[in-house]
């Protein structure tokens, strides 16, 4: 777990130091986010995360993916990072794919999936620990729920229906692969 919380930390520097830049530069680097269906679009899957449109965008971001993380890590580092990267990738070819044509830039997307990786799969795979930890989730986050619809023009719902897609299907899939592998475990 200190691995992990020192992880956080240089991601978390790496943000601020992108926001500050970007924001000093009146959002100079926003045109590396995902510009949907074109060539130059497509590095955005890989950066769009790490650019942040401002200063509200950036913490609530942080935060929430920060919180996420530490609940997502107790079920192992090899699983954190396993649906971390898929997250981040099957969210961004999606919004590449499918979004309205502007730059899609943030966390968000991921912080989606992450969040609704922790429901899916405290409620399928029922143990004690998954149930509590998606029990806090819904009670902390569950209002987040309303940005996967349409809203405010300058907010990428597509990101967080995306994501919480790509998560929710993954919490899904882990938690039957976990589930099988628990029955076949006799004390």
């Amino acid at each position: 777990m200190k691995k992990h919380v020192q992880y956080l930390g240089v991601f978390a520097a790496l943000l601020l130091i992108l926001t500050i830049v970007n924001v000093l530069t009146n959002g100079s680097l926003s045109h590396l986010g995902i510009y949907p269906r074109s060539a130059t679009g497509l590095i955005g899957v890989f950066l769009s995360p790490f650019i942040h449109s401002g200063w509200q965008h950036f913490f609530s971001n942080i935060i929430s993916f920060s919180v996420l993380s530490v609940f997502l890590f107790q079920f192992g580092e090899k699983r954190f990072y396993r649906v971390l990267a898929v997250s981040w990738l099957l969210t961004g070819l999606s919004v590449w794919l499918l979004a309205r044509d502007a730059y899609h830039v943030g966390l968000s997307g991921v912080i989606y999936a992450l969040w609704s990786y922790l429901l899916i799969y405290g409620v399928m795979r029922r143990s004690v620990k998954s149930m509590l930890i998606s029990f806090l989730i819904l009670i902390f986050y569950g209002s987040m729920v309303f940005g996967v619809f349409p809203g405010q023009a300058r907010i990428s719902f597509e990101s967080h229906l995306f994501g919480a897609i790509v998560g929710g299907y993954f919490g899904w899939r882990y938690a039957r692969k976990d589930k099988r592998m628990a029955d076949r475990v006799v004390g």
